[in-house]
């Protein structure tokens, strides 16, 4: 941590001169909290004697600049159906609990509301339209990975059949092969929580 610190110490005062601004601080902030290093730089601008001294400060705030007002969070479990799917089989299209679903979301962005989205969204091409959505928003988004450790395949199936509404188990299975762990570039924040209690 300490090395990324010193490697990643001039960038806030550097960052527009480089190729790819914005690829060279989303892949500093891969490696170290980018807070730490503007407070690091900080120090060291005010340490110095020089005439620009203000404008250097002022690069520093750029870099951490948050245009965003308020958080929602997207975890990746399967509430969606249970809130607006009970009238709609999990056998049938699922485009209606979808369509429910944003448009309460919607509702929600428009008056700056932090809400959880709580649904599978398994593939990537299925989460980058609902980050992009709630970013337009100027929402902070974060994703939010429970991790089960403890479940089996052959556990959760035989979870899933003693359930009021089970899902059919093939469904489960192409589910699980399309599954596509979220990148850490895909949000404002990625986090993964183990749970030992599936």
């Amino acid at each position: 941590m300490l090395v990324q610190l010193v490697r990643h110490n001039g960038l806030p005062l550097c960052f527009f001169e480089k190729p790819d601004p914005e690829k060279a601080v989303v892949g500093a902030s891969w490696q170290i909290r980018l807070d730490w290093v503007a407070m690091l730089t900080e120090a060291d601008v005010r340490g110095r004697i020089c005439p620009d001294q203000a404008e250097l400060l002022d690069r520093i705030d750029d870099l951490l600049y948050d245009d965003t007002d308020f958080e929602i969070i997207r975890i990746s479990q399967s509430f969606l159906w249970i809130a607006f799917g009970s009238r709609i089989p999990p056998t049938a299209n699922q485009r209606e609990v979808v369509r429910l679903a944003k448009e309460e979301a919607k509702y929600r962005l428009r008056r700056k509301q932090p809400f959880i989205w709580n649904a599978t969204n398994l593939c990537r091409h299925l989460r980058v339209p609902l980050v992009d959505l709630f970013a337009s928003y100027s929402a902070h988004v974060s994703i939010v990975y429970i991790v089960y450790i403890d479940a089996s395949l052959a556990l959760l199936l035989s979870r899933n059949r003693d359930r009021k509404q089970a899902v059919p188990a093939a469904t489960i299975c192409k589910l699980m092969q399309r599954l596509e762990v979220s990148a850490a570039e895909e949000a404002h924040q990625v986090r993964w929580i183990e749970s030992k209690q599936a």
